[in-house]
């Protein structure tokens, strides 16, 4: 009878320890990095604990991680503004002579480069400049050798100087007529000699001034163009930058050269990083600020003019190391983060996570100031977040090997 109950107590503990095994326990603790599957043995201190997920676990929890950034805290100044580009990126196209809009090239969006045609435009006008210049061009040509006859005549005393002097003021007077009219056609993007030889162009281009895109489209074929009616908006976004608006309390401490970490309304969570170059030197009246430009370093996302951001400016050098709040985690008095390391056991690999203690310093918002006791190992990252998560999985895997 003993045999038999010490065979059912056999039995009893075998399926206990199979059931364990096959609920699929992710989370295992251990102190031996070496050998996950060697037996438990509990410990006080909590950095003599490891904890083992699998690739899957891992990747559920949406884990980050990354090295040790340092972070300028409580070091800057909080600004908001926009987007904008400076006055010699950006054009409002607009005819040179009155016409119609025979036709346009571009649309909305288009990239274009200095010198693109957008449209034409034609006009009786246009014609009548044409023959006005081809008519001044060829009266030149046959005044400019009738006044050289005439000068070799007046030199040589054979010519009296009245008629000497009427053929050079006549010539003088077509010479400006005639370099007037080519100016002009000249402006319209036109080929003088073309003209000269005869040919009349029966619309005129309406050119790109300046490398961008096409912001906006003010036109319709067919419609009436006056000079200097806005037809086409072209932006450069090439040398987009950042202005922000500091309050009067601000002003005095920012100065060229600072860094600037910011983000646009529609990408909260994307920071980039701005250079100021140029601080205003009047307030505005409304708001009492002064714009502070900034050149944009690592442009990760489309910017356009007129964006809202919201940044920060770096206006003491107080930098440190530190990470995002969700990484520390305080037990028992103590303040802790995860580092991470890959690692293969049976032919799975598996990620490594250890409690490591650390000093924590000042808080900024979501990010606060960490100290390392021991540099990091070559093949070691920090996780940046679920580091609540990770202690209480930890703690988890001590109960059930209790």
């Amino acid at each position: 009878m003993k045999k038999i109950l010490k065979a059912l107590f056999i039995i009893l503990a075998c399926l206990h320890i199979a059931c364990k095994q096959e609920s699929g326990n992710e989370v295992k603790s251990s102190t031996n990095i070496e050998d996950p599957h060697e037996e438990y043995k509990p410990s006080e201190n909590l950095e003599d604990q490891v904890l083992y997920l699998n690739s899957e676990k891992f990747s559920s929890l949406s884990i980050k991680t990354g090295g040790l950034p340092k972070k300028n805290l409580a070091g800057y100044i909080t600004a908001n503004g926009w987007l904008d580009v400076s006055p010699q990126d950006k054009a409002a196209v607009t005819p040179l002579i009155g016409g119609n809009l025979q036709s346009i090239k571009v649309q909305e969006g288009d990239k274009v480069r200095k010198g693109d045609v957008l449209g034409y435009l034609s006009h009786p006008d246009l014609i009548k400049l044409q023959t006005d210049y081809t008519q001044a061009y060829h009266e030149l040509t046959y005044l400019e050798q009738e006044y050289q006859r005439q000068n070799r005549l007046y030199e040589g005393n054979v010519s009296s100087g009245k008629n000497f002097e009427q053929t050079k003021s006549a010539f003088l007077s077509s010479k400006g007529m005639a370099s007037g009219l080519a100016s002009q056609l000249q402006l319209l993007g036109l080929d003088i000699r073309q003209i000269q030889d005869g040919k009349v162009y029966s619309e005129v281009p309406i050119i790109s001034p300046i490398h961008g895109y096409i912001e906006e489209i003010n036109a319709k074929i067919g419609q009436f163009a006056q000079p200097e009616q806005e037809l086409f908006e072209i932006v450069n976004t090439d040398y987009i930058h950042a202005d922000l608006l500091v309050f009067e309390k601000d002003a005095q401490k920012v100065k060229e050269g600072q860094t600037v970490e910011f983000a646009i309304g529609a990408a909260p969570d994307s920071v980039m990083e701005a250079t100021v170059y140029a601080v205003g030197k009047s307030f505005e009246k409304k708001t009492k600020a002064v714009h502070i430009h900034a050149k944009i370093k690592n442009k990760n996302a489309r910017l356009f003019p007129g964006m809202y951001i919201s940044g920060k400016i770096n206006v003491a050098d107080n930098r440190v190391t530190a990470l995002p709040e969700d990484a520390v985690i305080s037990h028992d008095g103590k303040d802790y983060i995860f580092t991470t390391q890959k690692m293969t056991a049976e032919n799975t690999e598996e990620r490594v996570l250890h409690p490591v203690k650390v000093v924590t310093g000042i808080q900024d918002g979501d990010w606060i100031e960490v100290k390392l006791s021991t540099p990091l190992k070559e093949d070691q990252e920090i996780v940046w977040n679920q580091a609540y998560y990770l202690i209480a999985e930890m703690k988890k895997g001590e109960t059930s090997h209790d």
